[in-house]
């Protein structure tokens, strides 16, 4: 092949190796040129999702403060509440006990009057009065269990809501420094592969123009024939890197085309998350802004409506209290009655006793005085005269000793033994 020949076979072939490499250059340039953007879009939607999700997870983090304040508060009014319900069903539950004791307790037949229907110590009571005061129990301990109830569920629901929001919260763990990190790695390479497109395409053009330069000279004959070669030789070893560097273009193309994949990927996935985060953010924000004030009024109105319930059980309480008290006092006093009529009665019986006991001596010695002043009129009264003293002849004072004798009930052996019992007396 003559000399002429071959520059013309290396011209035409750098000329053709231009006109593929320009557009593959020029492509890459517009990679290069898009994936500078995408990475800088990128980097700002990226910041930004990372400021608002720790914005959101400090939200979170109170969101779950609050229920965990509302579950807290939950357990002690449960426990308080339960123990004051408890406290309450206990004195009530004294009071039925202390009712039962009446109940069964009857009056003994002395004391039975005719024409009444009381029969036992029960029938005493004002009967309308426990049923109202019972209704009263039942009534605040049904409002407090059901306001109580209330409060769980809201509590549950609360729970269920934070739960809702922290699984919807997006998660960024995979997209934090080291996605980023990643995304300009892609940047990086798609700067280097482009560096090196451009450092063959200049060469390319080097070798296009010396190949062009060749021949005009060859066309001159005016260069010495030992710097043509020199110049042939460089172009004839060049000749033979042109077809790689072509195949090199092409494949740094597709590696920055990879690359710049990857990072719009990055910049995508940025764009999507960021309308996600802000979308959520705003969700969360409504639900504290409402929902959630909603659920603190509930806490407010409970915590309002339990101390109302508490003060009235504590009254109750004391009222049931007293209500125990008096007719536990009721039953012992009407076993002490029953004692002190036992007692009145051996009293009664004392008195009368004595009573004779004077009369007897009263009439003996009335008796006495009596024989006394007739055996003096006998010896002395007719020699005396009548005027002297008109006294003389009268009979001695009686001296009047009255006793009213009262009706006294007479309780029957088992009667009185009940009440020796509950006095703890010995029998």
């Amino acid at each position: 092949m003559s000399q002429q020949h071959k520059l013309n076979e290396w011209f035409r072939e750098a000329k053709q190796s231009l006109s593929v490499a320009g557009p593959i250059c020029i492509e890459a340039n517009e990679l290069v040129v898009t994936s500078r953007k995408q990475i800088e879009e990128g980097t700002v939607l990226w910041a930004q999702v990372i400021f608002f999700h720790d914005a959101i997870e400090e939200q979170l983090g109170l969101l779950q403060n609050v229920q965990s304040s509302f579950e807290d508060y939950h357990r002690k009014s449960s426990r308080e509440f339960g123990d004051l319900v408890n406290q309450l069903a206990e004195s009530y539950q004294s009071l039925d006990d202390a009712l039962k004791m009446l109940d069964e307790t009857d009056l003994d037949p002395e004391l039975l009057k005719e024409g009444s229907d009381k029969r036992n110590l029960r029938s005493f009571v004002f009967e309308s009065g426990i049923d109202q005061l019972r209704g009263t129990v039942e009534d605040i301990i049904y409002k407090s269990k059901t306001s109580e109830k209330e409060l769980g569920e809201s509590v549950m629901n609360l729970a269920s809501e934070v739960l809702r929001l922290r699984k919807r919260m997006y998660s960024v763990k995979d997209i934090r420094k080291k996605s980023l990190e990643k995304a300009h790695g892609g940047t990086e390479e798609v700067a280097g592969h482009a560096h090196a497109m451009a450092e063959l395409l200049e060469s390319l053009t080097r070798h296009y123009d010396q190949c062009l330069k060749a021949i005009e000279l060859t066309d001159q004959n005016k260069v010495p024939k030992e710097e043509i070669g020199e110049l042939l030789q460089v172009l004839e070893n060049d000749s033979y890197e042109v077809e790689g560097a072509v195949n090199e273009l092409h494949s740094r193309r597709q590696s920055i085309e990879v690359s710049e994949r990857s990072v719009s990927e990055f910049c995508d996935k940025m764009g999507k998350m960021h309308i996600e985060v802000v979308n959520y953010f705003k969700e969360l924000d409504t639900f504290t802004s409402n929902e959630l004030r909603e659920y603190l009024k509930t806490l407010d109105g409970h915590s309002k409506d339990q101390s109302e319930y508490a003060t009235e059980i504590a009254k109750l309480v004391t009222e049931v209290n007293s209500l125990v008290d008096y007719y536990n006092l009721f039953y012992k006093s009407y076993h002490s009655m029953v004692l002190e009529i036992v007692r009145r009665s051996k009293a009664q019986a004392k008195m009368e006793s004595l009573v004779q006991t004077m009369l007897n001596t009263i009439n003996s010695a009335y008796n006495e005085e009596v024989e006394q002043r007739r055996t003096f009129l006998q010896e002395h009264g007719d020699f005396l005269p009548s005027d002297l003293w008109e006294g003389l002849t009268e009979s001695p004072g009686y001296p009047e000793i009255g006793f009213d004798k009262v009706d006294i009930p007479k309780p029957s052996e088992k009667t009185i033994q009940a009440a020796m019992k509950n006095a703890q007396l010995p029998l």
